[in-house]
């Protein structure tokens, strides 16, 4: 019996940056027991700037002119991110390799919460315009007051009310993930919320499990030097700093949400069975034999303690002095 789109769960591995999430993102791929619409691309909708959180704060607590416009244009040049190549200068998610139709749902998204267009802009969106556009507005504008034909520039919308809003996005999450599970399994997403707010970054998917991963932050500075050019792996300092700030944010929630999961990449490496036990009771499905997945957790385990083998042992005092508290404890 074909099941409905309200009885999947929908799993989504959570990290702040090199902590392991996709490791175990990697297992559940491994298991075929879920459905997995964007393999290997971070599905980032909800939280980006204009993505769905803005757009929802915007209409419900903090409307504006300025603001509409503002989220508005961010989504439309996210639509562009998702859709471009994930290769070249300048690179996007690509995520038209595992649907076609990716770039038309958001549009239309996008058209079907928008109430209005019309002609004109604010002091802060002109001003905001490149220096160019700014000179060819005065210029119409000489041109248009000289013929006494008054020339409006810019383009503004406003958004629609948030009931609308709601079901247009059950519409386009229906559409883009839901309604391609043909094998109706439950689904699977990477990064597809916060860990800093996973329960409001992933309401908006049907039965949100958000699993999130932690990381002991001497193996996460390793990792950042090496690999990280968008985190602080070059500055020891500042990157205590940056975790301090994170890791409060983490905690802050960390113990309050039944509805989240938090585990560590060190037990599932070194606990396994356990640890995933742990995961499949969260998310309520049979937990699978672990000697049946093809999974290599001896991969994983090299990059459990990397920081001993860290020529710079002076970094790693200083990350001992000032984050102890955080270290992973078997």
């Amino acid at each position: 019996m074909k099941s409905t789109i309200n009885e999947y769960k929908t799993i989504i591995t959570i990290g702040s940056g090199f902590s392991g999430s996709s490791a175990i993102y990697e297992y559940f791929q491994k298991t075929k027991l879920f459905f997995d619409p964007f393999p290997n691309i971070e599905f980032s909708i909800t939280y980006d700037p204009g993505g769905l959180v803005d757009i929802e704060n915007l209409i419900k607590n903090n409307y504006s002119i300025n603001q509409n416009q503002y989220i508005y244009n961010n989504f439309k040049n996210n639509i562009k991110f998702y859709t471009a190549k994930n290769r070249g200068i300048k690179q996007g998610k690509n995520l038209k390799l595992h649907f076609e139709d990716i770039e038309s749902s958001l549009k239309i998204f996008l058209k079907n919460i928008t109430d209005i267009h019309y002609k004109g802009e604010t002091m802060l969106t002109s001003f905001n315009k490149p220096l160019f556009y700014n000179l060819i507005d005065k210029l119409f504008f000489k041109y248009s007051f000289m013929r006494k034909k008054k020339q409006i520039k810019g383009n503004s919308i406003l958004f629609k009310d948030l009931d609308n809003f709601y079901s247009e996005v059950n519409s386009l999450l229906n559409n883009v993930i839901y309604m391609r599970n043909v094998d109706n399994k439950n689904i699977i997403l990477d990064q597809a919320g916060t860990i800093f707010n996973p329960q409001e970054t992933t309401k908006f998917y049907t039965n949100p499990c958000p699993i999130c991963i932690l990381r002991d932050p001497r193996d996460i500075f390793i990792e950042f030097i090496n690999k990280g050019p968008a985190y602080p792996g070059y500055n020891v300092l500042i990157f205590c700093d940056w975790y301090k700030n994170i890791i409060k944010k983490i905690k802050d929630i960390n113990n309050t949400n039944k509805n989240v999961l938090f585990i560590w990449f060190e037990d599932f490496v070194l606990k396994n069975e356990e640890t995933i036990e742990k995961i499949f009771n969260f998310i309520s499905m049979k937990t699978p034999v672990t000697k049946n997945i093809e999974f290599d957790f001896e991969r994983c385990r090299n990059n459990i303690y990397k920081y001993k083998k860290f020529a710079n042992l002076k970094d790693i005092k200083i990350i001992e002095n000032n984050l102890y508290e955080n270290f992973y404890i078997s």
